[in-house]
């Protein structure tokens, strides 16, 4: 009605996602010829529901909650013939499997103030409470075999690996009638804990037996504070500009304790950092069917969460990938001559 609204939207994708993975490599003597096939099923489920109530003809305040729930499976079948890299004589062969049930889900959830008057004015502010959880328990058995297929040995590896990350946001943005154009400006400030387990067993006799020395959990912490203003104008029917700038700092801190106490180099990495994000356009209207425009923009892109923890997501007993906790931030500066015909 007049004073309410209400809105909500729900969704849902279902498929089965196959890829093949064909490695060859050499590691000192050794070739490994490796043919590996994964499948990744997990079912997704979205929603968004939310309402805004009109307090004045000029303020609005709102609320909504948006998410995904996720439960599957991710698995894998590979075959790794393993030779003498320089007789080229067949050693061994190895039969992996992977199978890691989960579930994912996210949600975040937002408070809202809109304030909006006759002479351009405009405030928005927004307060955000995103959440991720996720787990998976992987069992992942190996078994090696000579060239008639007669068994050598097995071993098999389990893990528990459960992620929790929780994301806070506040941010306030501002834009006005003034000089002739429209002046803009805001503030934003983000805190993100995520914190990931990584539980790892080697299965002996039918009994799970911990290794410390790979079992470890990981945090990482991350506050960035950023302040931007913006303007743009109109000069006159052939030109128009456009200026502003953004600064971001932000401080990091990633911790890594393994379980069996042993200190590493990337144990803890702290990183505090202030950067400026300067961008800029000039159009030209030619005509009415040309116009030129030049503009220029520096941006950020930090490394995942996940990209960042060091954790070991095996393939097979030979086959891994892990985090880098010293990656840093990608910058791009990129300036663009366009030239549009109506």
């Amino acid at each position: 009605d007049k004073k309410v609204n209400i809105f909500g939207n729900a969704s849902a994708n279902w498929g089965i996602y196959e890829n093949t993975l064909n490695l060859d490599r050499t590691q000192n003597d050794t070739l490994f010829i490796q043919r590996s096939t994964n499948r990744n099923n997990f079912p997704n489920y979205n929603f968004k529901v939310g309402a805004d109530f009109f307090a004045t003809k000029r303020s609005t305040f709102g609320v909504m909650v948006n998410g995904s729930l996720s439960d599957g499976n991710w698995g894998s079948y590979g075959v790794t013939d393993i030779y003498s890299a320089n007789s080229k004589n067949f050693a061994r062969r190895l039969y992996a499997f992977n199978n890691v049930p989960g579930s994912r889900t996210n949600l975040n959830n937002n408070l809202n103030y809109k304030y909006a008057d006759t002479t351009g004015l405009e405030i928005n502010v927004d307060a955000d409470y995103g959440l991720f959880r996720g787990t998976g328990r992987s069992t992942q058995p190996n078994y090696y075999v000579d060239g008639n297929n007669n068994p050598l040995y097995t071993i098999i590896n389990r893990n528990s690996t459960p992620t929790d990350i929780d994301i806070y946001t506040i941010k306030a943005d501002v834009e006005m009638n003034k000089w002739k154009g429209k002046l803009g400006f805001g503030v934003k400030s983000s805190y993100v804990v995520t914190k990931n387990t990584f539980d790892f067993w080697n299965v002996i006799n039918g009994n799970d037996v911990k290794l410390l020395d790979k079992s470890n959990s990981f945090k990482y912490t991350e506050n960035v504070n950023a302040a931007y203003v913006n303007y743009n104008r109109q000069i006159n029917a052939k030109w128009s500009i456009q200026a502003g700038i953004r600064a971001e700092q932000t401080n990091s801190e990633g911790d890594l304790q393994r379980q069996d106490g042993i200190i590493q180099a990337d144990q803890v990495v702290k990183r505090n950092y202030l950067d400026f994000f300067p961008s800029g356009a000039l159009t030209y209207n030619i005509n009415q069917k040309h116009t030129l425009n030049l503009n220029y923009s520096r941006r950020i892109d930090r490394p995942t969460y996940q990209d960042l923890n060091p954790f070991e997501n095996k393939l097979d007993e030979l086959t891994y990938q892990k985090g880098n906790a010293f990656l840093r931030p990608q910058y791009t500066d990129n300036i663009q001559l366009t030239h549009t015909f109506l």
